[in-house]
């Protein structure tokens, strides 16, 4: 038996008729960028603090933190003796400032670009050096929370001595 003219045009007709795909909003771009400049705000208000715990909650497990004069420090466990020895110094004080935040188009990455000021105890010469140049982050957005994947900073001149 051939499949008469008005069978063949209902089961078209019914694979016609599916709802089409619903597709997710876009991001508000502009909105993730102001979430990233204040947890960046927040970020460097919270290195006063010297709570480690908080500090490591603004990166993923297997980050990587490149500071100037120091080695780069792979994954959590490495971020976390690195930040504990430092903060053993009463003259640590580090700040910066976000400058330029950009937000891949799914919100999925993020980059940040800024500076930094910083003030630590020399170990070998026991004196307080001051440093400043500049930072960039990449973040990854994680359970619904930007966590920095890559944290680099590069002083932007030489690093002077308090008495010098």
């Amino acid at each position: 038996m051939k499949p008469t003219l008005p069978a063949i045009a209902a089961l078209l007709l019914a694979g016609c008729t599916a709802a089409p795909p619903t597709l997710a909003p876009a991001p508000d771009l502009a909105a993730e960028e102001k979430i990233i400049r204040n947890e960046e705000a927040a970020w460097s208000a919270e290195l006063a603090s010297n709570n480690i715990d908080k500090q490591m909650t603004h990166y993923t497990a297997d980050a990587v933190l490149i500071a100037p004069g120091a080695p780069v420090m792979k994954g959590a466990e490495a971020l976390r003796a690195s930040m504990a020895e430092m903060m053993k110094d009463p003259n640590m004080h580090i700040e910066f400032a976000t400058e330029r935040v950009d937000v891949s188009i799914d919100a999925t990455l993020a980059t940040t670009e800024g500076s930094f000021k910083s003030s630590m105890t020399d170990p070998k010469t026991k004196r307080v050096f001051h440093d400043a140049g500049a930072h960039a982050t990449g973040y990854g957005k994680q359970e619904g929370k930007w966590l920095a994947v890559i944290d680099i900073s590069s002083s932007g001149g030489p690093v002077t001595s308090a008495g010098n």
